[in-house]
C-alpha cells in the first residue's frame, strides 16, 4: 500500500483497502461501470458525490438500402484530389507510397446505399472483383474505397469489413456509413512500401456516422487526426451536420478517435484501449461513461480549438498517459465524476478555457499535480478528492488579475502540496477538508494561506462528512455574472 493511501485510510477511518488498481479489461460493453462503482464507494467514504453518467439509449439507424448503386473503380489520384479540397494534403504522400507499384485505381460507391454482402456482390458483377474478397474473416479490401455523397454503406450483425494494410487500403465517406454489432479492422503486418501506413476510416463533407455495439481495431497513422485511425470531420456545406453517435463500442490499437467541427455528438459507454480521444472546435458534445485504458497517446482524451459546451461526465482513465483529459481554448466545460488514477504527470490539464465546473471527480496518484489549471477564468472546483498527487493537489499559474477561481468543498489529502499557486488571480477558497494534508497544506503564492487555514481547522480532528461544495459558475448556468 502506498504512503497516501494508508495516510488516508488513518485519517478517514475507511473500512476498505486503498483505491482499488484497475481491473483487467472486460470482454463486454460498458466496461466503465466496475471502475466506477469502486470510485463512488470511495468518494461516498469520504463525504463527497459521485453522480452517475446519465443513460444513453441506443438509436435506431437511420440506415436503409436502396437501388440503383454501382461500385467502380476510378483513378486514385481523383479521390485523393477530392479529398484535399475538403482536408488538405497533409500526409497524401504516405497514402501514393502505400499503394502496390502500378495500382493507381481506388473504388468508387455511388448511387445507393447497400449491405457489406451487397457491397462484395457489386464487386463480383464488374471489374472491381479483384479487389473485395468475402471470406470467413469478413470482407477484405485491397484499394481504397470512397463512398460518395449519394451512396451509404452499413454493416450490420456481425459484419466485418477489413481493409488490407499491405496493399494500402483505406476508407473515405462523403456519404453514410452505420455500424451496429459489426467491425472495421486493419490486417496486421506492416505496409513494405510505408511502414508508417495504416489504414483509417475518415468521413468528410456531408459525410454521416454512426457506431453502436462495434468494433474497431489496428487502424491509424500521422500526427494530425485526418487519418488517426477513425475521424469525422465535416466540411464544405455542412454547416448542421448530423450529430455523431459512439455508443457501446470498443476501440483496440485505433491510434485517434477525432471529431473536427462536430455538433452535438455524443460518446457514450464505450472502450478505448491504446486509443486517444481527439475533439476540436466541437460544440454541445457528451462524453459519458466510457473507459480508457493502455493510451496510445501523451494525452488521453484532448478538447481543443474552440470547443464549447463539452460535458465529460463518469468515464475512467485508467489509461498510463502523462495527462488524461487536456482541455485548451474554449468554454462552456464540466469535468464531473470521473476516475483519474496513476498518470505521469497531470491529471487534468485546463488551459486558456473560459468557464468551467470540475466537480465531483475521483483524482490520486498522479506523477505530477492532480488538476494543473493555466490562464483560465470563471472556473469552479468543487466537491473533488484530490489524494496523492506527487505534486500538488491543485496547481493555480499564469492566472489573469481579474479571473476568478472557486475552490470549494473538495477532500485533499497526500499530495506532495496541497495547493500551489503562482499569479493566481481572484481566487476563494472554502470548506476544503485538508487534514489528510497536513503539514504541506500551501506553497507558491499561496502560502500565506496556510496561517489562515490552521486558525480556522484543528489538523487532528477528521471533518465532518459531507463538506459544502461550490455551484457551477454563473456563466454556466446562465445567470448573470
Amino acid at each position: 500500500m502506498t504512503a497516501w493511501r494508508a495516510l488516508l485510510l488513518l485519517w478517514a477511518g475507511l473500512a476498505c483497502t486503498g483505491l482499488a488498481a484497475p481491473g483487467p479489461v472486460r470482454a463486454d460493453i460498458a466496461v466503465a461501470q466496475p471502475a466506477l462503482a469502486d470510485a463512488a464507494a470511495h468518494m461516498t467514504g469520504l463525504g463527497l458525490a459521485f453522480p452517475q453518467a446519465p443513460l444513453t439509449p441506443a438509436e435506431p439507424s437511420a440506415f436503409a438500402r436502396s437501388d440503383g448503386a454501382i461500385l467502380e473503380l476510378v483513378d486514385l489520384r481523383f479521390l485523393l484530389a477530392r479529398l484535399a479540397a475538403q482536408t488538405g494534403a497533409k500526409d497524401h504522400d504516405v497514402l501514393i507510397a502505400a499503394q502496390p507499384d502500378g495500382a493507381s485505381k481506388a473504388l468508387l460507391l455511388r448511387g445507393g446505399h447497400v449491405s457489406l454482402l451487397a457491397l462484395a456482390a457489386l464487386a463480383q458483377s464488374g471489374p472491381a472483383a479483384a479487389y473485395v474478397q468475402a471470406g470467413p474473416q469478413g470482407v477484405t479490401l485491397t484499394r481504397p474505397l470512397a463512398i460518395w455523397s449519394d451512396a451509404g454503406l452499413g454493416l450490420v450483425d456481425g459484419d466485418r469489413l477489413v481493409l488490407d494494410r499491405a496493399a494500402g487500403s483505406f476508407l473515405i465517406n462523403f456519404g453514410a456509413l452505420n455500424l451496429i454489432g459489426a467491425g472495421i479492422t486493419g490486417t496486421p503486418g506492416t505496409n513494405p512500401r510505408a511502414p508508417m501506413f495504416r489504414p483509417f476510416a475518415l468521413s468528410t463533407g456531408a459525410g454521416q456516422v454512426a457506431v453502436q455495439d462495434s468494433r474497431l481495431s489496428d487502424l491509424g497513422f500521422g500526427a494530425s487526426g485526418l487519418f488517426g485511425g477513425l475521424t469525422i470531420a465535416p466540411t464544405g456545406l455542412a454547416t448542421d451536420p448530423t450529430p455523431v453517435l459512439i455508443r457501446a463500442s470498443r476501440f483496440s490499437d485505433v491510434l485517434r478517435l477525432t471529431l473536427l467541427r462536430t455538433e452535438q455528438s455524443r460518446i457514450a459507454d464505450t472502450e478505448f484501449t491504446r486509443t486517444a480521444l481527439l475533439l476540436s472546435g466541437t460544440r454541445h458534445s457528451r462524453i459519458t461513461g466510457n473507459q480508457f485504458d493502455a493510451a496510445a497517446q501523451n494525452q488521453t482524451l484532448r478538447i481543443s480549438a474552440g470547443f464549447s459546451d463539452v460535458v465529460i461526465t463518469a468515464n475512467s482513465f485508467a489509461a498510463l498517459g502523462t495527462t488524461a483529459i487536456a482541455a485548451q481554448d474554449g468554454t462552456g466545460l464540466q469535468i464531473i465524476a470521473n476516475q483519474i488514477e496513476g498518470q505521469l504527470q497531470n491529471g487534468l490539464t485546463l488551459d486558456r478555457v473560459a468557464c468551467a465546473h470540475v466537480a465531483s471527480n475521483l483524482i490520486a496518484g498522479n506523477g505530477a499535480n492532480g488538476i494543473a489549471l493555466r490562464n483560465s477564468a470563471q472556473v469552479t472546483v468543487s466537491g473533488n478528492a484530490l489524494l496523492g498527487n506527487d505534486a500538488a493537489g491543485l496547481y493555480l499559474r499564469d492566472q489573469a488579475a481579474g479571473a476568478t477561481m472557486a475552490v470549494a468543498g473538495n477532500v485533499i489529502a497526500g499530495n506532495g502540496v496541497g495547493l500551489r499557486g503562482a499569479s493566481t488571480g481572484a481566487l476563494t477558497l472554502s470548506d476544503n477538508q485538508m487534514q489528510g494534508q497536513f503539514p504541506r497544506l500551501f506553497s507558491g503564492d499561496l502560502a500565506q494561506q496556510t496561517v489562515a487555514w490552521l486558525n480556522g481547522t484543528d489538523p487532528a480532528t477528521p471533518p465532518a462528512p459531507a463538506p459544502a461544495s461550490a455551484p457551477a459558475p454563473a456563466c454556466l448556468t446562465g445567470e448573470a455574472g
